[in-house]
């Protein structure tokens, strides 16, 4: 948890200068305090989040927000599918580029080899400096996702 709150000690230190800047009484002691009494509105479908009961009334899953224009069409080994139960792992925009968190899934995913697992590590990473890849994973910079 120390190296999470590391993450975002400069994203809290600029947002403490900006409440403070405009006269905003925040308790950062608090982690909701800066939520929203209105509306809390995520794109992520509810399907793919963890089952939380204990979301405020003003949550809402409104995702995916998608439409196919302006889709960037992506490469994939279809071929190399091979019908398993599979499973999606990407660390999205912000945290892609961290490898030591790579080399933990390939090492976690290698243990279940009736699964398949599609990797996608972003621009930040060469696939190759992650090997050896168990046989179960299809490594990709970017993946297809809805079509996954």
């Amino acid at each position: 948890m120390k190296k999470f709150g590391g993450l975002y000690a400069p994203i809290l230190a600029v947002a403490k200068s900006y409440a403070e800047m405009n006269g905003l009484q925040i308790d950062w002691n608090d982690p909701t305090a800066t939520v929203s009494k209105l509306a809390v509105i995520t794109q992520t479908p509810k399907e793919f989040d963890f089952p939380i009961s204990n979301w405020p009334p003003q949550f809402h899953y409104a995702g995916p927000f998608h439409d196919d224009e302006g889709r960037e069409q992506v490469p994939f080994p279809w071929e190399k599918l091979t019908g398993a139960p599979l499973i999606y792992a990407s660390l999205g925009t912000l945290l892609n580029g961290i490898e030591h968190v790579y080399r933990a899934i390939l090492e976690a995913v290698g243990r279940f080899p009736d699964t398949q697992v599609v990797l996608s590590v972003g621009k930040n990473i060469d696939p190759d400096d992650l090997r050896p890849i168990p046989s179960n994973v299809i490594m990709v910079n970017t993946a297809p996702q809805i079509e996954c």
